[in-house]
């Protein structure tokens, strides 16, 4: 968010919103969801969004509940969504049929949604948008990057360090640049594996 809380979410429709301690890892429960959720990230306005199999929603941040925005036709949520201040849209990944490549969708924030392209990648669970670079994060800790305009993905680098599958993407304001090593883009990631508070879990915020 951009007072720079960190949110994550737990799988499954009994899933549950939780605050993030940036500095230890350590989350706390603010509530339930009442609906699966995959997917978050936050809107100009402070308001957090989120996406689970064919739904788009809002959530309160204060209790955890969603409220439907819209249900999106021929999506199913793969796992994130970025937010794009420029357009005031979010990216959005979304499984595909036959499970060859996740898809790209733009969606705005009233829920209309546009399919862009396939990636040419699966199991996309993270992505980030920065000074005009859709970054993608593959379940197997590749880090891809996407054309916004085609939906086209590249193969960038291997993510070191990680453990498990990873599970969204948060940016860290004010940091340097790292090195080739420590695969991020400008702003650093926090990029969660499972396990890092619970199993399949994603998180999300901008920091």
């Amino acid at each position: 968010s951009n007072s720079g809380d960190l949110f994550g979410v737990t799988g499954g429709t009994t899933g549950a919103l939780y605050s993030i301690d940036k500095n230890t890892g350590l989350s706390s429960k603010i509530g339930n969801l009442g609906v699966f959720i995959n997917a978050l990230d936050f809107y100009n306005e402070n308001v957090l969004y989120g996406a689970g199999d064919d739904s788009f929603y809002t959530i309160d941040t204060s209790s955890g509940a969603a409220s439907l925005v819209a249900k999106i036709p021929n999506f199913i949520s793969s796992g994130d969504i970025a937010f794009n201040s420029v357009n005031n849209q979010f990216f959005a990944t979304s499984l595909s049929v036959d499970g060859s490549s996740d898809i790209l969708f733009s969606i705005a924030v009233d829920g209309t949604a546009t399919e862009i392209g396939s990636i040419g990648f699966s199991d996309i669970y993270g992505l980030f948008f920065e000074n005009g670079t859709l970054f993608g994060y593959t379940g197997d800790q590749q880090q891809i990057t996407i054309d916004p305009t085609t939906g086209a993905g590249n193969f960038s680098q291997n993510v070191v360090g990680a453990i498990g599958q990873l599970f969204g993407a948060a940016g860290v304001s004010g940091a340097t640049v790292p090195s080739t090593t420590v695969p991020e883009p400008m702003s650093v990631l926090s990029l969660l594996a499972v396990g890092a508070f619970g199993a399949g879990v994603l998180s999300k915020g901008k920091l």
